[in-house]
């Protein structure tokens, strides 16, 4: 792909799909002004960022009078400005927050959730309040409108993006990055579990959809699959080389959209309600419909709303605070798959001792434990879960908060393909291993701008505002008070005039009576 055939695309959005990052052009229009020039510039200090972004999108306002920044635009050089420092720590960062404090700033109550809420006709105020909260909520028919609702069936994918190269992960058993015993990858290894990534397939899409259609005929939504129950309870391969080619599970996962050129990318709208939210990544997850694929528990660092075109998913949702009782502070190891064809066509996958990380992640973003099956010989505190489940079908949208553990299942009844998008956001909370743990979180000082405003209410269109609330209504009752003292004032020339009168006709008499 040429990189100017592109829209503009995200640092990470360039990480996942290899592609080469190019600035957005509010980015070279800062590089080119004096603000890119300003002692600042080269301090590891958020608040300071915020306020040279902010200086130049006012300036570029009033003095060059060009159209406002967007929140997307002062983003991108808030972003900018933070790459020299973007793995480095925040020297201002706060204190660790418990999570019951959260959810009572977000008036979520601290009570535990049985089901996810809905809403109907989506504003900026309404889902910043699930933010602030960090409570998921399901947006409902949102996205029927959208043109990848109306247009994206097989046909239409399959001529578009035929030509198109994608990576495609492969399983045997529909299960995707979920834990295995260390012995089906190496016995030798101090940690008891392995969490088992996909094999990565690269191939054009054409390809990927023929192979879709190829496991649909031999799956079939009650065809058992080629695995096991262990006394574990996790599900795994017979044996090391699986050869059948009917147990092998296809997925389009983490996919940049923006790869697939314009014409996809305005296919679906941007959220206008969440653009308080720093984008990070627009990706699609596409896979065959009787096909149920699952996403094995692990949680994400980032705010996430995701979008189905086709299809159902179901999130099996458990609240950070719950990260003890799903393991979640259990050292692990990741392991790849490998996975080629054989003379025949046969899929051929293997476990290999060489595909298994050096070292073990401390707090990992995947689970040792199995839902479905959970194990409480290894596992006691798993009888403590409490979680529910948050389902979506086409033209629904879900919001996960950060950190939030979920399990995802994936699938169509009526049999056709399951579609997703999603947007990947900047959290609003931090969780820092070496700051704080479960149930604490720390608020993220990217969004220092929004927590001064009390409410995003205002800044419910497109571009930017630095005026906050308070100041709003300090305005208005300044203008109150002027319109009570003119009120005053008038009343008292009036009874001055008054006065006045009276005397004079009072002097006139008394004047007529001496005269008298």
């Amino acid at each position: 792909y040429h990189i100017n055939s592109l829209p503009y695309m995200t640092p990470e959005e360039c990480n996942h799909s290899g592609m080469p990052h190019k600035p957005a052009s509010i980015v070279l229009e800062f590089q080119s002004s004096t603000f890119s020039k300003s002692e600042d510039v080269a301090k590891n200090d958020l608040l300071l960022h915020h306020k040279i972004s902010k200086e130049f999108c006012e300036h570029r306002k009033k003095k060059l009078k060009k159209s406002p920044c967007t929140w997307q635009q002062y983003y991108q050089v808030l972003d900018h400005l933070r790459g020299p420092f973007k793995n480095l720590y925040d020297p201002g960062m706060g204190k660790p927050i418990h999570l019951s404090t959260i959810q009572a700033e977000g008036k979520s109550g601290s009570e535990y959730q049985s089901s996810c809420d809905v809403m109907h006709n989506p504003t900026a105020k309404k889902l910043y309040k699930y933010v602030v909260g960090n409570k998921p909520v399901i947006i409902k028919g949102v996205a029927k409108k959208w043109p990848a609702v109306k247009k994206w069936n097989d046909r239409y994918l399959y001529d578009t993006l035929s030509g198109k190269n994608v990576v495609v992960s492969v399983t045997p058993t529909g299960d995707f990055d979920g834990p295995e015993p260390k012995e089906l990858w190496d016995p030798s290894l101090t940690e008891p579990y392995i969490i088992a990534r996909p094999a990565h397939w690269s191939t054009t899409f054409e390809v990927f959809m023929d192979m879709l259609e190829y496991s649909k005929r031999h799956h079939g939504s009650d065809k058992k699959k080629s695995e096991t129950e262990t006394s574990t309870g996790v599900t795994h391969m017979k044996s090391h080389n699986v050869s059948r080619p009917e147990d092998a599970y296809f997925y389009l996962e983490y996919f940049p959209l923006a790869v697939l050129g314009d014409q996809f990318y305005d296919d679906v709208p941007p959220m206008e309600w969440a653009n308080f939210l720093i984008k990070r990544t627009n990706l699609l997850w596409m896979g065959g419909g009787t096909q149920k694929t699952v996403g094995r528990l692990h949680f994400d660092r980032n705010e996430n709303l995701m979008a189905m075109i086709r299809g159902t998913k179901t999130f099996v949702l458990y609240d950070p605070g719950q990260s003890k009782n799903l393991y979640g502070d259990t050292p692990l190891r990741s392991a790849t798959l490998n996975f080629t064809f054989g003379k025949n066509s046969e899929v051929i996958f293997r476990r290999e001792a060489g595909g298994v990380a050096k070292k073990s992640v401390d707090i990992h973003a995947y689970s040792p434990v199995d839902i479905t099956n959970p194990d409480y010989k290894n596992h006691p505190s798993m009888r403590d879960v409490k979680g529910f489940n948050c389902t979506i079908h086409t033209g629904d949208i879900l919001y996960v908060p950060s950190h939030w553990w979920h399990q995802v299942i994936s699938y169509d009844e009526d049999g056709g393909k399951s579609i997703g998008v999603n947007n990947f956001f900047e959290p609003f909370y931090d969780r820092p291993a070496y700051k704080c743990v479960p149930p604490y979180m720390i608020y993220n000082r990217h969004y220092s701008h929004i927590r001064e405003l009390k409410t995003v209410s205002l800044c419910s269109k497109e571009n930017i505002c630095f005026t906050s609330t308070t100041t709003k209504k300090k305005k208005k009752s300044k203008s109150k008070k002027k319109t009570i003292k003119k009120k005053k004032s008038k009343k008292k020339r009036k009874s001055e005039s008054e006065n006045v009168k009276r005397k004079k006709t009072q002097n006139k008499k008394i004047k007529k009576n001496k005269k008298k």
